[in-house]
């Protein structure tokens, strides 16, 4: 029997993922730019979702990221 490599099913928690769907729905809007939820999930880690809330730190956000 081969030993196979494990594989993670990480499942968002609901409310997180309906804040990751908000936040690229006004990315989208804001900034005409579609970024994966993955890109998202790493703008959070890196600084932090309530920040998000004003739209001039999404856009630094969005620069240090390179997606502007």
């Amino acid at each position: 029997m081969s030993k196979k490599k494990a594989k993670y099913n990480f499942t968002m928690p609901e409310p997180l993922d309906q804040d990751i769907q908000k936040l690229q729905e006004v990315i989208k809007k804001e900034f005409k730019i579609e970024l994966s939820k993955s890109e998202i999930v790493r703008m959070i880690l890196n600084y932090s979702l309530p920040q998000f809330h004003n739209k001039l730190n999404l856009k630094k956000a969005l620069m240090k990221e390179k997606h502007l």
